[in-house]
Parts: C-alpha cells; sequence; structure tokens
C-alpha cells in the first residue's frame, strides 16, 4: 500500500476506503488503538464530496497526534505513538496521501518497537516452565 501510495498507483479515495475497511477488522487489542470515530456512511460521504483530509484524520484519529506543514504546495507530515515512541513521517503531493503514509511508517515503527520491547520484558506467563505436571484425567 504504502509503494502504491508512494508512486501514485493508487489514487487517495480508493486508498483511504481500503484502509477505513481493514481497520473494522483489526484484531485483539490493537482494535483499541487503531480505532475510526466515524461511521462508514460518514466517510462514504467525506470521500464522494472529497474531503479527503477529513477521511485522513479520522482514520489517524486522536491516538496518533500528527504535525502538518504545506511548504511550497507539498504536504509534509510527522505522525506519533507516543506510548512506544514511535513516529513516522511522509513528504507528497496532496496531504491526505502524506497522512496515510506517516500512519503506515508510523505502524512499522511501532511495529518494531513493539517487538523488541516484548523480546525484552515477555510476559510473564510465557516465562513460565514449558511443562507443568497436570492431573490425570478421571473418567466419567
Amino acid at each position: 500500500m504504502q509503494a502504491r501510495l508512494e508512486t501514485g498507483a493508487i489514487d487517495d479515495e480508493s486508498a483511504l476506503r481500503h484502509v477505513f475497511h481493514l481497520l473494522q477488522i483489526v484484531p485483539g487489542a490493537l482494535a483499541e488503538v487503531l480505532t475510526v470515530d466515524v461511521g462508514e456512511d460518514v466517510f462514504e460521504e467525506w470521500l464522494d464530496s472529497g474531503a479527503h483530509m477529513d477521511a485522513a484524520h479520522a482514520l489517524v484519529a486522536d491516538h496518533f497526534p500528527l504535525k502538518l506543514s504545506e511548504p511550497n504546495g507539498h504536504a509534509i507530515v510527522t505522525i506519533e505513538a507516543p506510548w512506544f515512541d514511535a513516529s513516522g513521517k511522509a513528504s507528497n503531493d496532496t496531504s491526505a496521501k502524506s497522512i496515510l503514509i506517516a500512519w503506515l511508517n508510523c505502524l512499522i515503527d511501532l511495529q518494531s518497537k513493539a517487538t523488541h520491547e516484548f523480546l525484552i520484558n515477555p510476559d510473564p506467563v510465557l516465562r513460565g516452565p514449558r511443562s507443568e505436571q497436570h492431573r490425570p484425567s478421571t473418567r466419567h
């Protein structure tokens, strides 16, 4: 997705719609962080009316603070995931595209740091003995 966005192989509207639908099936604890606070009908209205910035901001939500500047008509975005000190940056021709690319870069950085943190401090349950004594089964 990121490469397609950067090369222009996918337009902003299609990319935003694709990411919106992927966020609907995010598993487990990630679903609490990767949320969209608007319904599909509102999101589709934004896309249909060309309000791509509103749609992009809805995908990032309040969990990922972002900074946007547009010097010389080029959008530069930095997005942060402060709970893991992760961030992503992007520069592209549209603000919506830059937000999506920066958000994807932030998620990649987040994944890297979360994996590293897990390897250093794994869940204590997982550090228990690999084979435990189990009571024998009884017939009922």
